[in-house]
């Protein structure tokens, strides 16, 4: 999408974060603090993020891709995406995992259209019984 800006979350757009998440205060200021957040802003204002977390200290992993509902199927979370994939590949990280509850098909079709393969699913994650489905995907290519 044209006007599109995608940057790590600075403390101005904390509150973006804390109305559109659970993350708790303490959470957020760790991923602040840490680089963990990318924002992307149209016209300078917020519509999207993604979070990420390190599994074992060094696995990249997409913990939640969040975009406003008026500025979703636009590109906003596939350039997100891509701009964390630039980043790791910059930083020699060959390997991005992600993941999608079974029941959401919609995002598991945008994690295969963007090139990332299913790897594994663990049963009955949530409270009412959901699964969750892993993806991953190499950077080298």
């Amino acid at each position: 999408m044209k006007n599109t800006i995608i940057n790590f979350l600075t403390k101005q757009d904390e509150q973006f974060l804390l109305e559109n998440t659970d993350l708790t205060i303490e959470l957020l200021n760790r991923k602040l603090k840490y680089k963990e957040i990318l924002i992307s802003k149209v016209h300078d204002k917020p519509v999207g993020f993604l979070i990420f977390e390190y599994l074992r200290s060094h696995i990249p992993f997409i913990a939640q891709i969040w975009i406003q509902v008026d500025f979703r199927n636009k590109g906003i979370g596939q350039g997100l995406a891509n701009y964390f994939e630039h980043l790791l590949v910059k930083n020699n990280h060959t390997m991005l995992l992600s993941s999608s509850m079974e029941n959401n098909k919609k995002a598991q079709s945008l994690h295969r259209h963007i090139g990332f393969k299913d790897c594994g699913t663990i049963s009955e994650i949530t409270d009412d019984n959901t699964g969750e489905i892993f993806f991953k995907k190499n950077l080298n290519n």
